[in-house]
């Protein structure tokens, strides 16, 4: 996936303890880069993301996946409802 030429970014949702290789290797392909919580288990590794963020002129960010949280689940229901109309666009 990372060599493909249209692709941009990549998220890494991969186990825990290969975020920090899968994370570089994304990097290195020239690819932004999401990836799940945790970043890393170390603050060096973390240092070292971003460093080859930088070096690499790509987007680097962290996020965690809501989709099992109650608060989730009720969005998901309304927006399948269709009581707020026609919905243009979801990430879910």
């Amino acid at each position: 996936m990372i060599k493909r030429d249209d692709i941009d970014l990549v998220i890494n949702s991969s186990f825990s303890y290969r975020h920090v290789e899968i994370s570089m290797a994304i990097m290195d392909a020239g690819k932004h880069c999401l990836s799940e919580k945790p970043f890393a288990q170390k603050v060096a590794d973390v240092d070292m993301l971003i460093k080859k963020a930088e070096e690499k002129n790509v987007l680097l960010t962290v996020f965690q996946q809501s989709r099992f949280v109650p608060w989730f689940e009720q969005v998901k229901s309304v927006i399948g409802s269709g009581v707020l109309g026609r919905i243009f666009g979801k990430l879910l």
